[in-house]
């Protein structure tokens, strides 16, 4: 399953704003809590688990410089998207196409990081 809701596949932050927006207000519409809906605890668990494995929440993707709100959102996003019928190589694929500075092994750890601490129910 394609992840349109993601930040990392959009050229501008523009469109991301706006994309993210429509999405939120669908969400809102269909689902009041679903499978990503996490706390400040797993938040801060995501991002010191990424920096234990050596891989920066903070990366640069087509130009833009993210901070780490955008890989938590990335994070869980990746949960929406297993929610949804994705795979793990789906998500890794996605992950690693818009991050090319990500080694394959960053981007499976990062992948498999975000479902153990968002979605442990998909590992």
């Amino acid at each position: 399953m394609s992840s349109h809701n993601r930040l990392r596949g959009y050229e501008s932050l523009e469109m991301a704003i706006i994309a993210t927006g429509a999405a939120g207000l669908v969400a809102a519409g269909i689902v009041c809590a679903g499978p990503a809906s996490a706390d400040q605890n797993q938040d801060n668990q995501y991002i010191a688990t990424l920096t234990n494995a050596g891989i920066p929440a903070s990366y640069a993707t087509r130009g833009m410089n993210w901070d780490t709100s955008v890989a938590i959102k990335n994070a869980r996003a990746t949960c929406d998207n297993l929610a949804h019928g994705s795979t793990f190589n789906a998500e890794a694929a996605d992950l690693g196409k818009y991050n090319p500075q990500l080694t394959p092994g960053q981007v499976a750890t990062e992948t498999s990081v975000a479902i153990s601490v968002y979605c442990p129910q998909y590992r």
